[in-house]
């Protein structure tokens, strides 16, 4: 027992894990122990019975177990059975799964000596406690269920040690009326007693003893006659009876609750509602109410459930008992138990909650055929009521039930079309009335067969509206068809729902041709399939106007969503704005109208007069001869032609859906600059030498190259309101960025510039005005102050009503009428000091106040909206840029960008922060960590941008701003010095004036790592400035700058095998520098304001590093000495001890160090960076120098 004592410990543990494991063990070590024991006679078993202290302590003298099993088996059985009561975590658990496995491996031991031991050590006596009480109640039900499961109670076979049978219809008898005792003493046992009781019945029906039709009829006049209460567990009972096969007269069991044996069947399911629903059954022959047994509530669902789900749709394999061939379907019994029952109107909360559990549970099981019978009236009432505000008693119920459908809608594709259905056809706007997403998350979950028979759907329900079969709120055919709309434009945006272009393009067709013509005979041969049936009743004007906002929706969508196209067999590339077929989406509505434009027989063009549709057909004829030529381009220009499309295309589209009908100087725009830029193309040759041969160098009447205008058309669509635009304008930018050359890369950086907002409406104020001045004749004479008067005058001619309102309404509220109130033409004559005493002239003054006040705020809100909307603007035109550098980073025009950004950067205000930190974020990203730059430059160009940022970045108090700088910087250096022919000191002379005024200029913003960033990145260019580093260490303003700059020098030792430099002139620098370090720190020595301990600790260490790096690059260190001048620093290593650096012994030992290493030997003074002195040193120079660490940390904060 020394080996499985420790494990019974193990079998309480609170995971899951351990109880298993410990159970494994102990399972193990005891079949082990039983297969080398031998039974002992009955005799010799119970003469050692006597003589065993540990067993007769657990009651072992009289349960017969001594004798045919092992000591340890025996005590096992007697722990276990009695850690069934015990309180302690999960003893229960974990006992019980131990006797368990334990007795199904046993042939020694009978029922009967188990369910004694079990009676005996639960037995319960007056002077218990409620708890221990129940504790022993627990251990009978765990106790029988652990010897049900173990099959020890149906086992056939007698015992290996004896003849006698291994249980009895007696033992069987006498566990399930322990089990069936058990509600009696706790009404919270029911459920539980009874769900050990079913456990046993199946264990019973699949064993093969010779009493078991002996204990069927038990089992019945126990549960059924004894007691007439029907209850949940009653029912489910019968039904794992009536599964199970067993043949008994169930009519007369079930009455008179029950009209027939079959529970389930249509005329018993009003009985079972009300047993279900727990409430109290009337007895048909007496009249009077049976007594119900008190329960408490609980929120997890009766197992009586399952058992009837799995009556209804059970498991794969499980077969079905013909019992319940005459069972009432599906959908009938969920509307007469469930919603007429547990979700009926006056049911409690707790029950709805059991109702809406069924509803998730049987929603994973119905077949797709029975989903729409689910959503019934009152499951949907409250369903749609405790989902709809969050302040309901059941609302995270209701949540979890619309959470799970996704769930159920992905593992059941087929099902997804039905119950979107009844969301939106039976119970209006599901996703309106709960302030949900549900609808559109089933959507993301359905195939896309599903979403084609939904848009099928819409179609024919805006074909011939149905109010009871839309979500749209009213009866009116516009509202529905409005509500469609919205619809096909939520599929369109809702990126999460597959697209194919069936479904797409069914959405487009629909909206284009409800949008622009109206349908005067339906066209049955037509490939428009909105078109081969007649609307019912006809579209209204609002309906029209419906489909041409939404198509427009839907067309800027498309134009920036990315699909994969194949090329050839095997490869596929992801491109934007197109089909699966690589047309754009815009050319297929742009073809689909031309196509119902030239079906005159059938539609009729809304809005427009014969002459008006005869010049569309005329601009579609000469689009689409545009369109033409562009596609032949494509095929070697892909991306201008495709842009060049697109923007002709998608331009006509919106003079065609734009609610604001304008004159078409757009239109005419894009085919004359297309047509222009296209004009060089003669012949097929010409075609194929591509776009590029045009680029440059093309001019106009008006002096502007095609692509410019292109350019300044894009920036006017991001000036307008509308998504579609925008989205265009972008798309279209980044196709055709190829084709831009200086010019417009110019223009699109003048939209940047801080401008006013009402400058535009300045000038056309000015122009207004010039043109009055004109035409009035009279007025030469007057002089021009009075000229100014008149013309500020005559900005304020039109009057504001709402003004004019306010105004006469506080005079009317103190006594005076306006001028419009009427009146004799005396009483307008009468004088002013008649009407108002001096206290309704104070009153009027407050008034008027008041109303100019709140105008002024007006204005002021109107100047701030204007600013905002020209910051939201150059955040658009941002974009363009952003998608030029992107797609266009080896351009020679990409470095010309920098500038002028940095520029806007420099003179953006505090209301255009936002643009500030975009500008920022772009430039670090696209250019700060580049991973190509262009080969072909304008050299003299760059190098004065490159001077102007250093400028820029000498005057700049911003961190960010001359970070940014900085990165920019290096970015242009590295493309000046990637050119051979280029002359490298030009970069070098511009960070060496960087450097000098940061050393000289006590007020330089500029930050090391400005230069130092540059040292790193550009090691041999640094190199060339290593003695502009020396000597500006003598003129910089203070230590500090001293530091810093000499500290520069870090990288470029770390780089010294890299630099192709001679070891002679590695050598010189590093004594130069050398000397220059002892200078410093020999100075300090006498000097108290000069450097800190930890300043000529870090000289010290930088020097020790130098000479290092200056061994590896040189592989000769001969003359190291001789340049360094040994002997001062012997004499510095003297004069330390003796300064105020004397109790610095780090200091001296870095000293020891140094000097060993200019004479290639070891160090006299080792452990200078052990950890156990560190905190010792650092006190020592705090004594000496009076600096704490308080005044160390301020210091590394200061920056000059």
């Amino acid at each position: 027992m020394s080996t499985t004592l420790p494990l019974f410990w193990h079998l309480s543990s609170g995971l899951k894990p351990d109880r298993i494991d410990a159970s494994v063990k102990l399972i193990g070590a005891l079949e082990q122990f039983q297969s080398r024991f031998s039974p002992l006679l009955p005799e010799a078993s119970s003469e050692e019975d006597e003589d065993d202290d540990a067993d007769a302590s657990l009651g072992a003298s009289n349960d017969g177990l001594d004798g045919p099993n092992a000591p340890d088996v025996s005590y096992s059985i007697r722990r276990l059975v009695r850690g069934l009561a015990s309180p302690r975590e999960s003893s229960r658990l974990g006992f019980a799964v131990a006797l368990t496995e334990l007795l199904s491996r046993l042939d020694t031991v009978s029922a009967s000596q188990i369910l004694s031991l079990i009676t005996q050590t639960s037995h319960i006596h007056g002077s218990m406690k409620g708890q221990e009480e129940r504790d022993m109640l627990f251990a009978r039900l765990f106790g029988i269920t652990a010897l049900a499961q173990s099959g020890i109670l149906f086992r056939s076979k007698p015992l290996a040690t004896s003849s006698t049978p291994a249980s009895t219809l007696q033992d069987f008898q006498g566990a399930m009326a322990i089990i069936l005792a058990l509600p009696t003493k706790k009404a919270f046992l029911r459920e539980p007693a009874y769900w050990a009781f079913i456990l046993s019945l199946r264990a019973l029906g699949a064993s093969h003893v010779e009493w078991k039709s002996e204990a069927w009829v038990w089992v019945a006049e126990t549960v059924f006659t004894e007691d007439s209460a029907w209850s949940p567990e009653k029912v489910g009972v019968a039904l794992s009876l009536q599964k199970l096969g067993v043949d008994l007269d169930w009519k007369e069991y079930t009455s008179p609750t029950f009209k027939s044996g079959d529970i389930l069947s249509s005329g018993n399911l009003s009985s079972l509602a009300k047993i279900l629903r727990d409430t109290d059954v009337d007895d048909p022959d007496t009249g009077t109410l049976k007594a119900k047994v008190p329960t408490s509530w609980r929120p997890q669902l009766h197992f009586v459930w399952n058992l009837i789900l799995d009556v209804y749709y059970p498991p794969t394999g499980t077969p079905l008992s013909a019992r319940f061939n005459n069972k009432a379907s599906f959908p009938e019994f969920f509307r007469i138990i469930v919603d007429d029952s547990l979700l009926a109107p006056t049911s409690s909360d707790g029950r709805k909650l059991w109702g809406f559990e069924l509803f998730r549970l049987s929603l994973a099981r119905v077949p797709t055929s029975d989903l729409s019978r689910m959503f019934t009236p009152n499951f949907m009432r409250s369903w749609v009521n405790h989902l709809s505000k969050p302040d309901r008693c059941l609302h995270m119920a209701a949540k979890l039930v619309a959470s799970s459908l996704p769930h159920i809608i992905t593992a059941n594709p087929s099902a997804g079309f039905p119950v979107l259905l009844q969301l939106l056809q039976t119970h209006g706007h599901f996703d309106r009335l709960t302030r949900t997403k549900t609808v559109e998350s089933l959507l993301t979950a359905m195939d896309v067969q599903g979403i084609e028979e939904y848009v099928s759907h819409l179609g024919e329900l805006a074909r011939k509206p149905n109010p009871k079969a839309s979500g749209a709120n009213g009866d009116d055919p516009t509202v529905i068809r409005i509500w469609v709309a919205e619809q096909f434009t939520m599929l369109i945006r809702n990126g999460a729902i597959p697209k194919t272009d069936g479904w797409v393009s069914n959405v487009l067709n629909f909206l284009a041709l409800h949008g622009l013509y109206g349908i005067k005979k339906r066209n049955e041969r037509s490939k428009n399939a909105w078109l081969r049936a007649l609307p019912e009743p006809a579209f209204s004007h609002e309906a029209h106007a419906a489909c041409r906002v939404r198509l427009l929706s839907c067309l800027a969508e498309l134009t920036t969503h990315t699909s994969t196209i194949k090329i050839g067999d095997e490869k596929s590339c992801r491109v934007t704005g197109v089909a699966s077929d690589g047309e754009l989406w815009v050319s297929k509505v742009f073809l689909e109208i031309v196509d119902l434009a030239r079906n005159g027989k059938y539609v009729v063009r809304l809005g427009l007069n014969e002459k008006e549709v005869r010049e569309e057909l005329v601009l579609m004829d000469r689009t689409l001869e545009v369109t033409g030529i562009l596609k032949a381009v494509k095929q070697n220009s892909k991306e201008p032609g495709e842009g060049a499309e697109l923007l002709l295309v998608a331009t006509l589209l919106y003079h065609y859906l734009n609610e604001e009908r304008e004159n078409g100087e757009d239109i005419e725009t894009c085919l004359n600059t297309i047509t222009r830029l296209l004009s060089d193309f003669s012949s097929d040759q010409q075609i194929k030498k591509g776009w590029h041969t045009i680029q440059d160098g093309i001019s106009t009447e008006d002096g502007v190259a095609p692509i410019s205008a292109i350019v300044d058309i894009l920036i006017g669509y991001l000036e307008k309101s509308s998504a579609y635009l925008r989205a265009t304008a972008k798309q279209v930018f980044a196709l055709l960025t190829a084709l831009l050359y200086q010019a417009s890369v110019d223009l699109i950086l003048a939209q940047l510039e801080r401008r006013d907002p009402a400058y535009s409406e300045d000038e056309d104020e000015d122009e207004e005005q010039e043109r009055g001045l004109e035409n009035d004749t009279e007025s030469e004479h007057d002089t021009s102050d009075s000229a100014g008067r008149d013309s500020d005058e005559s900005e304020d001619v039109e009057e504001d009503p709402k003004l004019r309102q306010k105004i006469e309404e506080a005079l009317r509220i103190n006594g005076i009428q306006g001028a419009e109130d009427g009146g004799s033409e005396s009483n307008e004559a009468s004088s002013d000091e008649e009407v108002m005493d001096d206290d309704q002239m104070m009153q009027v003054d407050e008034h008027l106040a008041e109303i100019f006040r709140s105008r002024a705020k007006v204005k002021g809100r109107g100047e701030s909206g204007a600013q905002r909307e020209a910051t939201h603007f150059k955040n658009r035109v941002l974009d363009l840029v952003d998608i030029f550098v992107r797609k266009e980073p080896t351009s020679q025009l990409t470095p010309t960008i920098i500038l002028p950004l940095v520029q806007v950067i420099m003179g953006t205000g505090p209301d255009e922060r936002q643009l500030s930190d975009k500008i920022i974020a772009l430039l670090r990203n696209r250019f700060g960590k580049a991973k190509e730059v262009p080969t072909v430059v304008d050299i003299a160009q760059t190098q004065k941008a490159l001077e102007e940022l250093h400028v820029m970045a000498r005057k700049s108090h911003s961190p960010d701003v001359r970070d940014t700088i900085g990165a920019c910087s290096l970015y242009l250096t590295r493309i000046l010095l990637s050119d051979p022919i280029n002359d490298k000191q030009t970069v070098i002379g511009v960070y060496r004036a960087s450097l000098t005024d940061y050393a000289t200029r006590k007020a330089s913003p500029l930050h090391p790592n400005f230069i130092r960033d540059f040292v790193r990145r550009q090691p041999r260019s640094a190199w060339q400035m290593r003695d502009d580093f020396v000597q500006l260490v003598e003129k910089a303003v203070n230590v500090y700058r001293k530091c810093q700059i000499i500290h520069l020098l870090g990288p470029l030792f770390n780089h010294l095998a890299g630099i192709e430099s001679n070891n002679s002139e590695i050598i010189a620098f590093i004594g130069t520098f050398g000397q220059v370090v002892y200078s410093m720190v020999s100075e300090a020595c006498d000097d108290p304001e000069s450097l800190t301990i930890s300043q000529a600790k870090d000289l010290m260490k930088l020097s020790l590093l130098a000479i290092r790096q200056a061994k590896r690059a040189t592989g000769d260190a001969s003359d190291l000495h001789v340049v360094m001048g040994a002997s001062d620093w012997i004499l510095l290593s003297q004069k330390l001890k003796t300064s105020r650096f004397k109790t610095a012994a780090s200091l001296h030992a870095l000293c020891q160090q140094l000097l060993a290493a200019i004479h290639n030997t070891e160090a006299m003074v080792v452990g200078d960076g052990r950890r156990g002195n560190q905190k010792k040193r650092k006190a020592e120079d705090a004594k000496e120098t009076g600096v704490t660490r308080e005044h160390k940390k301020n210091l590394k904060k200061m920056k000059y």
